[in-house]
């Protein structure tokens, strides 16, 4: 008999659910995430195949913000690259980068308070992702305790992911084979001397032809 996972959603009062019947509610998810982080718009970006990088989910986002990421931004997101090799929330004005990604944002929304937190698998199973949230520029800069409900609220939605995909799976026949070949981590980046840039994942998990390679 197959069990049907249940979301860990804890942190949330009873009416701040953000999981149900097996689905995430992402307009949920953002209604409450404004509400407790006093935010002028948020949106989910996620790694794929080859690195690249995709606004998913979004929330009170301008389109002209969307077309642009779409078209160049998103090689100048240094806030994305940041919060997923950090494994902790990171706030626009600590984040090197050329500017042009923050740029966009102080244009459009007219605000310069922007926070990003890495998320596990938001879309894609192993390849990571971060939650970014805008402030407007007469709010205040995020605190250490914003920064750490932020971080709170992206685990929530990371465990209600990976139940929603797990109820999804058990739906599926799925091929037999030997599962502890299967890579849980799907996105690699390596320094000289194959050092991982990413906290999740080694090299050891590759096969040893590709570690040779590498």
């Amino acid at each position: 008999m197959m069990t049907t996972p249940v979301a860990d959603t804890n942190s949330l009062e009873e009416d701040e659910r953000f999981y149900h019947d097996d689905v995430v509610d992402y307009a949920r998810f953002f209604e409450i995430l404004a509400r407790r982080l006093n935010l002028q718009a948020a949106w989910i970006i996620t790694t794929g195949p080859g690195a690249m990088l995709q606004l998913v989910q979004s929330a009170r986002v301008d389109d002209r913000i969307i077309t642009a990421y779409s078209k160049a931004l998103a090689r100048e997101d240094a806030m994305t690259w940041q919060a997923i090799i950090r494994r902790q929330p990171v706030c626009m004005a600590e984040v090197a980068s050329t500017g042009l990604y923050e740029e966009k944002i102080r244009q459009i929304y007219r605000a310069d308070r922007a926070a990003a937190v890495a998320l596990r698998s938001p879309i894609l199973s192993g390849y990571a992702g971060a939650l970014h949230v805008i402030r407007n520029t007469k709010a205040q800069e995020f605190s250490a305790e914003d920064l750490r409900l932020l971080g709170q609220m992206a685990r929530d939605l990371d465990r209600a992911i990976e139940t929603q995909r797990q109820v999804r799976r058990a739906g599926f026949a799925m091929p037999k084979g030997d599962s502890s070949r299967r890579l849980t981590q799907r996105l690699f980046a390596f320094r000289d001397g194959a050092r991982s840039v990413l906290p999740d994942a080694t090299i050891s998990v590759l096969d040893s032809t590709l570690q040779q390679q590498i």
